[in-house]
């Protein structure tokens, strides 16, 4: 499978080093059977180890049963939809959905947004999951290329999400906006970036 991908440089957390990696467009075979084979059993075992802790909703692991297969799959012809993954070291480091049209700005009424429907890294580079995080940097590469792919379909960079709990502080560090929480979408927090905090946020780039 040929996708069009190009080199970005992830954090080595361990060797305190930046890291060459590829971002691509499109999900491999490949990166389907390192999410089953890889990310599952680790995210299974912290899910475990996480059950009946207070604020267990605030852990990293609320992605734990998310089916990336089946969405691959059922998604695989529709043209709205876009994936994007980021491999270093021969293995997925992380994963994300796209949708393209449809959706609308909360922050400019009536504008036209990317929106992210869903983005996981891999569990050993996640806090919690693993004691010694691996790479760091691999989300704010994804939330890139959603603002890069928003600015290339004229929608000037506008993004927007609906966070896992866990999530919700991360993208605050990214400089999104909060909407507050939608009733309509299992009371989870939604996030945008403006055309001018998207601009800023490429800029500047992100240590998060």
């Amino acid at each position: 499978m040929k996708r069009d991908g190009y080199e970005v440089l992830i954090f080595d957390l361990q060797k305190s080093s930046p890291m060459s990696a590829m971002l691509y467009e499109g999900v491999s075979d490949e990166n389907l059977s390192d999410i089953e084979t890889l990310w599952r059993p680790e995210l299974e075992v912290a899910a475990k180890k996480a059950k009946g802790q207070p604020g267990e909703e605030f852990l990293p692991i609320g992605d734990a049963h998310w089916d990336w297969n089946s969405k691959v799959q059922r998604n695989r012809d529709m043209l709205a939809i876009s994936y994007f993954v980021i491999e270093c070291e021969g293995k997925l480091q992380a994963i994300m959905q796209m949708e393209t049209i449809a959706h609308r700005s909360k922050l400019d009424a009536g504008k036209e947004i990317a929106y992210v429907e869903f983005l996981s890294v891999a569990p050993w580079n996640r806090r919690f999951v693993s004691d010694n995080p691996r790479f760091k940097r691999c989300g704010s590469f994804l939330i890139a290329q959603a603002i890069g792919t928003s600015q290339e379909l004229g929608f000037e960079g506008r993004i927007g999400l609906h966070s896992l709990p866990s999530a919700s502080k991360w993208y605050g560090n990214l400089g999104m906006t909060t909407c507050g929480k939608d009733v309509a979408y299992e009371n989870l927090e939604y996030f945008e970036f403006s055309s001018q905090a998207a601009a800023t946020f490429l800029k500047g780039g992100s240590n998060v």
